[in-house]
């Protein structure tokens, strides 16, 4: 199960994911996320542990920052909605000030 959830490759696990989402460019920014979604996020206790890696901030970041392919945004929503069924990560997302940045 462990190798399930870190990904069959360095570039599907949830550190490398997590690197992309703080600074990568696509299109390596898009495989991250799609990793992310399919392979971390569903996991058991997936969500948990790309909120305790720090993966919500940046998460955030990339909704709220530079302009974005339509595909990258998506899969970014995606991602916080499945995370967000959760009530650790949506006071996280209340934290860091996430509903505002969204709307803006």
């Amino acid at each position: 199960m462990a190798a399930a959830a870190g990904g069959s490759c360095p570039a599907e696990s949830l550190g490398y994911c997590l690197a992309q989402l703080r600074g990568g460019a696509e299109p390596a920014l898009g495989r991250a996320l799609l990793a992310l979604r399919t392979r971390h996020i569903k996991q058991p206790g997936g969500i948990e542990r790309f909120r305790a890696r720090g993966g919500l901030g940046p998460l955030l970041g990339l909704l709220a920052g530079a302009l974005r392919p339509r595909r990258t945004l998506d899969l970014a929503l995606s991602i916080l909605g499945n995370c967000c069924t959760e009530g650790g990560s949506r006071a996280q997302v209340r934290e860091l000030g996430g509903i505002p940045s969204l709307g803006e």
